[in-house]
């Protein structure tokens, strides 16, 4: 099950586009337009603050051509612009701009795409994401105790060091 490949697909499948992971600590994103990237397998995820104070998520994808919007793993942004055709996004994944518009066919710009859009909850500091629609709130599946997480305070701490390591696991 470790290396087994047809375990992982069936694993990506079942477990990790239907669950509630963690995908940033609230206070790397203490202002509006500040943001974070979550990997999860082959996929990535812009975890950014909106101007009202919200936390929402989407694919770090651009609806036209696929290239990634964002490649480094936190910072700030007034907008995201794809690096390909610069089309740019609104922080609401709204896309705000094509550059050179009357060049593009019509029907490729029809719908005018945004960002795709994941679920995204905070909770007690920390931001959960789940690419099910279907999934039951956060709260339903937390699995912990009322205040438990609460009593650790992790929305009063920040983060005072990124460290990333690689396993060959």
């Amino acid at each position: 099950r470790y290396y087994d490949a047809n375990f992982m697909a069936r694993e990506w499948e079942a477990l990790w586009t239907r669950t509630w992971l963690i995908a940033a600590v609230e206070s790397d994103l203490p202002e509006a337009g500040d943001y974070s990237v979550f990997r999860l397998r082959h996929e990535q995820f812009l975890i950014v603050r909106q101007d009202d104070g919200a936390v929402r998520a989407f694919f770090n994808v651009c609806p036209h051509r696929g290239n990634r919007l964002i490649q480094n793993d936190r910072g700030f942004v007034g907008r995201f612009s794809c690096p390909f055709h610069s089309w740019q996004f609104g922080l609401n994944g709204c896309l705000n701009k094509i550059t050179d518009e009357e060049t593009f066919r019509g029907e490729v710009i029809a719908r005018r795409p945004g960002l795709t859009e994941v679920r995204c909850e905070t909770y007690c500091g920390l931001v959960f994401i789940n690419l099910d629609l279907n999934a039951p709130p956060l709260a339903a599946r937390i699995g912990l105790p009322p205040g438990y997480l609460d009593a650790y305070g992790l929305d009063k701490m920040r983060v005072v060091r990124h460290v990333v390591s690689d396993w060959n696991a």
